[in-house]
């Protein structure tokens, strides 16, 4: 009688283990939204410089490129671009194609200072800028880069 009740221990042991392997595997499998603001950051960095370039050579070119990138990394994600001289400084904001003018940077001596979503960031000021703010929200969690 003893052993009919070691194999029914056993047999809910066995089970019970099935059951924590299913659900272990299945918060292990969810699928999680890909934050895509690091791989933007390294291709605005390469490609910045290609699109200085090519605006001083054929003249107002970044507003373009914002509305095409910004068609381009789809929905969901806000570009701001800070670009212009210490004169002519000026601010774009990017959504899904879309532009809008953005109120001007502040310059303060050698910095550029600029407000977006309640946060303030700063960038040296130079001759020719182009500056860069990426912002991607996912479940309720801001990600932002800069460059």
């Amino acid at each position: 009688m003893e052993k009919k009740g070691q194999f029914f221990l056993i047999a809910a042991a066995i089970i019970v283990v099935i059951i924590l392997g299913f659900i272990v595997i299945s918060n292990y499998a969810k699928k999680e939204k890909y934050i895509r603001v690091n791989d933007m950051e390294d291709e605005l960095k390469i490609e910045s410089q290609n699109v200085l370039d090519y605006q001083s050579l054929h003249g107002d070119k970044i507003r373009t490129f914002g509305q095409d990138y910004s068609s381009y990394i789809g929905k969901g994600t806000d570009i701001y671009f800070i670009t212009g001289g210490e004169s002519d400084l000026e601010m774009y904001k990017y959504l899904n194609g879309a532009e809008s003018v953005m109120e001007e940077p502040v310059i303060q001596g050698e910095t550029i200072i600029v407000s977006v979503d309640g946060s303030e960031y700063q960038f040296e000021l130079t001759e020719e800028n182009f500056y860069f703010i990426i912002s991607q929200e996912i479940n309720n969690e801001r990600y932002v880069v800069t460059g």
